[in-house]
């Protein structure tokens, strides 16, 4: 989904994130994905859920700052790769 912007200075971190495929912002590898022990597949499923609403949490709190509020932050990081 392409997102239009008149002004780089509207443009936010969600914008950002979508423009990049709004992939998964919590991500747990479990030591197997699909195990035989009941015990074991609960925990999985609150864990899942949990990261879920984590990452959802996240992009409410992060979607709304706009842009040229973080460039500062990663031009200093990007200068310290030089």
């Amino acid at each position: 989904m392409a997102v239009r912007i008149d002004s780089t200075d509207r443009i936010t971190l969600g914008d950002v994130y979508q423009s990049l495929g709004a992939s998964p912002l919590v991500s747990l590898g479990f030591r197997e994905d699909n195990p035989n022990c009941l015990v074991a597949q609960a925990v999985n499923d609150a864990l899942a859920g949990t990261a879920q609403e984590a990452g959802a949490l996240l992009l409410t709190l992060f979607a709304p700052s706009l842009l040229p509020r973080s460039l500062p932050t990663f031009t200093a990081a990007w200068r310290n790769t030089l």
